[in-house]
């Protein structure tokens, strides 16, 4: 399909217009391959909302609009809290370093002998969480 003919805004009016009438049903995953996918997404939303906003005739159709969260989580560049690879400014080098101190093997190493290699802490305290 070819961009700019409305295909996410589209599809948002359709699922934020479904969340406002089934109030219970509120959670939407919306997941793309790129940041800037997301983000544009992001934008389309706002404006969205927006717009729902300043159509609404009554304070509390409009109190209703404004309550409507959206929130974009993208790349692990975005989102690495780990204190040495969350100074990296390429996302190609987070992405690395991540998947070094993450990886089963290393994992495993550093459970049969702790300390011997690096590892994410929050990757394994999320993992250990789970178990």
């Amino acid at each position: 399909m070819p961009s700019g003919t409305g295909k996410t805004v589209s599809l948002l009016s359709l699922i934020v217009s479904y969340q406002q009438f089934y109030p219970t049903r509120r959670k939407l995953i919306y997941c793309s391959r790129t940041v800037p996918e997301i983000e544009k997404a992001l934008a389309e939303l706002k404006r969205l909302v927006e717009y729902r906003i300043s159509c609404a005739e009554t304070p509390e159709e409009k109190e209703k609009e404004q309550n409507f969260t959206g929130l974009g989580l993208t790349s692990r560049k975005n989102l690495c809290i780990h204190p040495e690879v969350s100074k990296e400014k390429k996302g190609k080098v987070v992405d690395a370093r991540c998947r070094d101190l993450t990886n089963t093997a290393v994992c495993e190493k550093a459970r049969q002998d702790p300390g011997s290699v690096d590892i994410c802490d929050w990757h394994e305290d999320n993992l250990n969480q789970e178990t």
